[in-house]
Protein backbone atom coordinates (compact mmCIF):
# COMPACT_ATOMS: atom_id res chain seq x y z
CA UNK A 1 0.00 0.00 0.00
CA UNK A 2 2.94 2.39 1.09
CA UNK A 3 4.36 1.60 -2.70
CA UNK A 4 1.32 2.81 -4.26
CA UNK A 5 1.11 6.06 -2.27
CA UNK A 6 4.84 6.68 -3.37
CA UNK A 7 4.38 6.08 -7.32
CA UNK A 8 0.97 7.94 -6.91
CA UNK A 9 3.14 10.88 -4.96
CA UNK A 10 6.15 10.99 -7.90
CA UNK A 11 3.51 11.04 -10.28
CA UNK A 12 1.58 13.94 -9.02
CA UNK A 13 4.98 15.49 -8.19
CA UNK A 14 6.21 15.22 -11.95
CA UNK A 15 3.06 16.40 -13.48
CA UNK A 16 2.84 19.29 -11.51
CA UNK A 17 6.47 20.06 -10.73
CA UNK A 18 6.00 23.51 -12.17
CA UNK A 19 3.95 24.30 -8.89
CA UNK A 20 7.29 23.15 -6.83
CA UNK A 21 9.78 25.74 -8.53
CA UNK A 22 12.77 24.15 -6.12
CA UNK A 23 12.12 20.66 -8.00
CA UNK A 24 11.49 22.05 -10.94
CA UNK A 25 14.72 23.89 -11.41
CA UNK A 26 16.31 21.24 -9.84
CA UNK A 27 15.69 18.86 -12.46
CA UNK A 28 16.11 21.66 -15.06
CA UNK A 29 19.73 22.02 -13.36
CA UNK A 30 20.33 18.55 -14.03
CA UNK A 31 19.33 18.39 -17.66
CA UNK A 32 21.17 21.50 -18.48
CA UNK A 33 24.36 20.06 -16.89
CA UNK A 34 23.44 16.66 -18.84
CA UNK A 35 23.55 18.91 -22.35
CA UNK A 36 26.33 21.27 -20.98
CA UNK A 37 28.77 18.23 -20.74
CA UNK A 38 27.92 16.45 -23.61
CA UNK A 39 26.83 19.38 -26.12
CA UNK A 40 28.62 22.54 -25.14
CA UNK A 41 32.06 22.00 -25.69
CA UNK A 42 34.36 23.22 -22.70
CA UNK A 43 30.86 24.75 -21.11
CA UNK A 44 32.04 25.95 -17.68
CA UNK A 45 29.07 26.19 -14.69
CA UNK A 46 29.33 29.47 -13.57
CA UNK A 47 27.17 31.29 -11.11
CA UNK A 48 26.79 35.31 -11.21
CA UNK A 49 24.37 37.11 -9.21
CA UNK A 50 22.23 34.45 -7.68
CA UNK A 51 22.09 32.79 -11.26
CA UNK A 52 23.38 29.56 -12.05
CA UNK A 53 24.42 29.55 -16.19
CA UNK A 54 26.84 28.07 -18.43
CA UNK A 55 30.35 30.19 -19.77
CA UNK A 56 31.50 28.81 -23.35
CA UNK A 57 33.69 29.82 -26.31
CA UNK A 58 33.54 29.30 -29.90
CA UNK A 59 34.75 30.09 -33.32
CA UNK A 60 32.75 30.65 -35.92
CA UNK A 61 33.22 30.39 -39.32
CA UNK A 62 35.00 33.42 -39.90
CA UNK A 63 37.53 32.74 -36.87
CA UNK A 64 36.32 35.27 -34.93
CA UNK A 65 36.17 33.97 -31.14
CA UNK A 66 33.20 34.74 -28.43
CA UNK A 67 32.59 33.79 -25.11
CA UNK A 68 29.04 33.64 -23.69
CA UNK A 69 27.14 33.18 -20.94
CA UNK A 70 23.44 31.32 -20.96
CA UNK A 71 21.23 31.26 -18.18
CA UNK A 72 17.94 30.01 -17.20
CA UNK A 73 15.70 33.50 -15.92
CA UNK A 74 12.90 31.73 -14.45
CA UNK A 75 11.08 31.63 -18.11
CA UNK A 76 13.18 31.27 -21.14
CA UNK A 77 16.85 30.67 -21.41
CA UNK A 78 18.82 33.91 -22.41
CA UNK A 79 22.60 34.24 -23.77
CA UNK A 80 24.78 37.23 -22.79
CA UNK A 81 28.05 38.13 -25.14
CA UNK A 82 30.61 38.27 -22.71
CA UNK A 83 33.83 38.75 -25.59
CA UNK A 84 34.07 40.42 -27.80
CA UNK A 85 32.94 43.87 -27.70
CA UNK A 86 29.78 44.13 -29.81
CA UNK A 87 27.36 47.30 -30.69
CA UNK A 88 24.45 47.05 -28.56
CA UNK A 89 20.99 48.15 -30.77
CA UNK A 90 18.41 50.64 -28.89
CA UNK A 91 15.95 47.62 -30.08
CA UNK A 92 18.27 44.81 -30.96
CA UNK A 93 17.16 45.29 -34.67
CA UNK A 94 20.66 45.55 -36.62
CA UNK A 95 23.20 43.66 -34.44
CA UNK A 96 20.43 41.51 -32.61
CA UNK A 97 22.32 42.39 -29.46
CA UNK A 98 19.67 43.83 -26.93
CA UNK A 99 20.75 47.05 -24.92
CA UNK A 100 21.02 44.50 -21.63
CA UNK A 101 24.01 42.66 -23.99
CA UNK A 102 21.83 39.71 -24.42
CA UNK A 103 21.11 38.60 -27.76
CA UNK A 104 18.16 38.95 -29.63
CA UNK A 105 17.60 34.90 -30.30
CA UNK A 106 13.88 34.88 -31.09
CA UNK A 107 11.03 37.38 -32.40
CA UNK A 108 9.06 37.70 -29.11
CA UNK A 109 13.01 38.91 -27.55
CA UNK A 110 12.17 36.45 -24.85
CA UNK A 111 14.66 33.89 -25.05
CA UNK A 112 14.67 30.51 -26.14
CA UNK A 113 13.10 27.44 -24.00
CA UNK A 114 15.59 25.18 -23.65
CA UNK A 115 19.47 25.46 -23.41
CA UNK A 116 20.09 23.56 -26.44
CA UNK A 117 18.04 25.89 -28.42
CA UNK A 118 19.86 29.30 -26.85
CA UNK A 119 23.13 27.54 -27.38
CA UNK A 120 22.50 26.18 -31.42
CA UNK A 121 21.12 29.80 -32.08
CA UNK A 122 23.85 31.84 -30.19
CA UNK A 123 26.68 29.81 -32.78
CA UNK A 124 24.31 30.87 -35.42
CA UNK A 125 24.06 34.95 -34.30
CA UNK A 126 28.21 34.71 -33.95
CA UNK A 127 28.55 33.66 -37.41
CA UNK A 128 26.00 36.11 -38.37
CA UNK A 129 27.49 38.80 -36.24
CA UNK A 130 30.74 38.72 -37.40
CA UNK A 131 29.48 39.31 -41.42
CA UNK A 132 27.55 42.24 -39.94
CA UNK A 133 30.35 43.75 -38.43
CA UNK A 134 32.02 43.05 -41.84
CA UNK A 135 28.97 44.95 -44.59
CA UNK A 136 26.80 46.70 -41.90
CA UNK A 137 23.71 43.32 -42.69
CA UNK A 138 22.96 41.13 -40.72
CA UNK A 139 22.47 37.74 -43.18
CA UNK A 140 19.42 35.47 -42.32
CA UNK A 141 17.35 38.30 -40.45
CA UNK A 142 14.14 39.41 -40.55
CA UNK A 143 14.70 42.80 -39.85
CA UNK A 144 16.54 43.51 -43.12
Amino acid sequence: MMQIVKELLLKYLRQFSHSFPGRFMYSKLEQDRSFALTGMPNALEVESAGCIGFKYEIECELKQKYTFFAYFNGSRYRVMVISPEVERGELGHESHVLPDGSLCLEPTVQGCRTLQAAYTKSVLWANGYSIYAQTGKFPFSANN
